[in-house]
């Protein structure tokens, strides 16, 4: 949902090409060892309790803050919610 209806969207790439790096990772249903160790890593790290989850990390690996999607809300509301994380 939060894909299709923003990560993908023209309006959000326009957006973040210039300010974010995007790292996604893939959690296969079913988890355990399926899921590969980096991404079990990172997701200890951080926290990572529920699907999806964003986490918006500075260029030196601190967390900056969380967002979350409330599905129909669009881009531009995801946006804004990042913009208060991003200096």
């Amino acid at each position: 949902m939060l894909d299709r209806e923003v990560l993908s969207t023209t309006r959000f790439m326009s957006y973040a090409q210039p300010k974010l790096m995007l790292v996604e990772l893939d959690f296969p249903r079913g988890g355990g060892s399926r899921v590969p160790q980096r991404t079990q890593s990172l997701a200890r790290r951080f926290g990572v309790k529920i699907l999806p989850t964003v986490v918006l990390v500075s260029d030196r690996g601190k967390e900056l803050g969380r967002v979350s999607y409330r599905r129909g809300s669009g881009p531009q509301a995801f946006i804004a919610a990042l913009e208060k994380h991003i200096e």
